[in-house]
């Protein structure tokens, strides 16, 4: 497609560049006022309330231009502008170097504390770096029309999954607030370009404005973080609006991400709502050559998925620790291992969704599903085998060298190796997502009601709670929107026996010790975020598989984890506040998180295993294998 407007590329373009300047000086002035502000408090020369007033208008200034800011440059939003309020490191730095945390984010929980010495000192400092920040930046080249059309999609999905859950406000909760002035600067916008949608479909600007109007006005009537209604704002406002919006972009024939950059996107801008089942690309997840995003490959991925022959006894296979009845999980606390009567030291994770993740393992250890299969091949507590011993007896198999030939005929390194092979099963367990849950239905319009307690329990999980925060929508796990491009983990403090009477801190460290680079403080006993999706399926919870029920694992975020029941976890990133909710708001939050069990997909094993001509023993292996 063409980035033209009709005529618009002569009017709206230069519009939208002018407006976008405007507000990115706003931005300027408001974040140089409320550093003059804090720092004429640090002089004693002026007062908290002014400093109140002037971080009102900051976080206003910055609402109205964040949307073109995150689509326009990610690393600036997230790195110096409006990042989590915890430190991090340096991902090119040739060694570990920590960045301490900085931006909007870290101020709004410094302007919910009391004003004392070191937290106006704290507050001057991140005020200092943000004015800096911001005083000298400049957009890079125009601000062209599809900015305006994607970049709302993002905003869209940041106002309802990050601010409107608290994650972008942790201290002052302003989410709500936050919200009314980013819908107010999208539409601002947006009708830059009425004239030219008028001109084709004039209904449909029509629609796009009353969406927008309609959502302003109820993000105005209930400003209470916790009463606002955000199921009923989803289904009246924030999926018609990417549907209307994304018509309006199709309608103007302007071009979209993929068309510009190909393959380097998580988000698919053509999607029809938050909860479309094509919203992320799962192949930008994985490593898996385009030409061989196949049946014939994932029918290979299949097969390998579920044959203990990938095992040196040919009694384990993926499956062993993944079964589709489960969800993909396996029932257990932790798995079985190698040998027999033995277990791992980690509860299995549900492989429904997986490949929405940027890193893999409890420990993200693994960059992608091909890096994951090598880590259970050479354990010895898993595959217990190698790549030599795998091939040899694979190469044996006229059935399974027909099938590596019929999936990559043209693999440059020859069609059975190590790279096929994981190819082929990053290929199947990218294929297993389904997105079918009486809750995804519900959302979609698809089906018509859902229990008034799932969907209390949505509006607790998404608010109150703060559930959100963490396992963020639509997902509900810790791949972070709006670009969805990383994997958080968290420190919970989970203890060794919840049951206990005295409890005792789970001794695993987790991410700190699964890679020589990020052996830092801050990632002691941190755990990648999984997926509460099909959560009614996956029990026992937590990455040592110590809570049975979601009854009690519900009882442990509500008493603040770890640290909230007396444990030390000093780099805890979950709250240790209690969430003080009823048992009847936990009752209500896991009927939400049990509407999200998806029993449609039909995920089967084969009804047989490829023969080994030249070991007919090897035949009789149980697919699945024996433990």
């Amino acid at each position: 497609m063409f980035w033209v407007l009709l005529n618009s590329n002569k009017t709206s373009l230069p519009l939208a560049q002018g407006l976008a300047i405007q507000k990115l000086e706003r931005l300027k002035q408001s974040s140089n006022e409320f550093y003059v502000q804090v720092l004429g408090l640090n002089q004693k020369k002026g007062n908290w309330k002014q400093v109140q007033v002037s971080y009102k208008a900051l976080r206003i200034s910055y609402k109205e231009i964040e949307f073109l800011l995150e689509y326009t440059d990610p690393t600036l939003v997230k790195e110096n502008l409006n990042g989590a309020p915890l430190p991090r490191l340096e991902k090119s730095a040739p060694s570990l170097t920590i960045l301490q945390p900085v931006g909007l984010q870290v101020i709004d929980e410094l302007m919910a504390e009391q004003p004392d010495k070191s937290v106006i000192e704290a507050l001057l400092v991140q005020a200092d770096l943000f004015y800096k920040t911001v005083k000298d930046y400049q957009w890079q080249g125009k601000v062209y029309d599809r900015y305006i059309f994607e970049g709302t999609f993002v905003g869209l999905i940041r106002v309802f999954s990050l601010g409107l859950s608290g994650f972008d406000t942790p201290g002052t909760l302003c989410g709500v607030t936050d919200a009314k002035e980013s819908l107010t600067s999208m539409f601002s916008f947006v009708s830059l370009f009425e004239p030219a949608i008028q001109q084709k479909n004039p209904k449909l600007f029509t629609e796009i404005k009353q969406l927008f109007s309609g959502a302003i006005l109820q993000l105005e009537k209930e400003k209470h973080f916790e009463k606002f209604d955000r199921l009923a704002f989803l289904k009246l406002y924030v999926n018609p609006l990417i549907a209307k919006c994304k018509e309006a972009h199709l309608l103007l024939q302007i071009e979209f991400m993929e068309e510009v950059n190909p393959g380097m996107n998580a988000l698919n801008y053509k999607a029809s709502s938050l909860f479309d089942p094509t919203l992320l690309n799962p192949y930008f997840y994985v490593k898996l050559p385009e030409n061989y995003r196949n049946e014939t490959v994932r029918e290979l991925g299949k097969y390998l998925f579920y044959d203990p022959i990938l095992s040196v006894n040919n009694k384990r296979s993926c499956a062993s620790c993944h079964k589709p009845e489960l969800a993909f999980s396996d029932g257990l606390k932790t798995s079985k291992a190698f040998n027999e009567g033995t277990f791992l030291e980690r509860n299995s994770p549900s492989l429904i969704n997986a490949v929405y993740a940027e890193r893999f393992f409890h420990d993200l250890r693994a960059e992608s599903l091909e890096d994951q299969t090598e880590h259970v091949i050479f354990s010895s507590d898993e595959f217990n085998h190698d790549y030599y011993r795998i091939f040899d007896r694979l190469g044996k198999s006229k059935s399974y060298v027909a099938l590596f030939s019929a999936a990559f005929p043209d693999y440059e390194a020859g069609n059975m190796n190590k790279s096929t092979l994981s190819f082929a099963l990053s290929a199947y367990v990218s294929s297993l997502t389904s997105f079918n849950s009486p809750f995804d239905k519900f959302v979609r319009g698809e089906q018509s009601s859902l229990s008034k307690d799932a969907v209390d329990g949505f509006n607790l999980f998404m608010g109150k709670a703060a559930c959100g925060t963490c396992h963020f929508a639509p997902f509900f796990n810790g791949t972070t929107p709006p670009l969805f491009f990383e994997s958080e983990s968290e420190v919970l403090g989970v203890p060794v026996d919840p049951k206990a009477a005295v409890w005792n801190l789970d001794p695993d460290k987790g991410r700190s010790e699964a890679r020589v680079k990020e052996k830092v403080y801050f990632y002691e006993h941190s755990f990648k975020t999984p997926t509460v999706r099909n959560i009614s399926l996956t029990a026992p919870y937590m990455h040592n598989g110590s809570y049975k029920d979601l009854e009690t694992l519900m009882d442990f975020y509500n008493q603040g984890g770890g640290k909230g029941k007396g444990l030390n976890v000093p780099h805890q990133t979950l709250s240790d506040e209690p969430l003080n909710l009823s048992k009847q708001e936990i009752g209500a939050i896991i009927a939400f998180m049990q509407s999200l069990t998806d029993t449609t997909y039909s995920f089967a094993p084969p009804t047989s295993l490829p023969e080994i001509n030249e070991q007919p023993e090897l035949t009789k292996r149980v697919i699945g294998g024996e433990y």
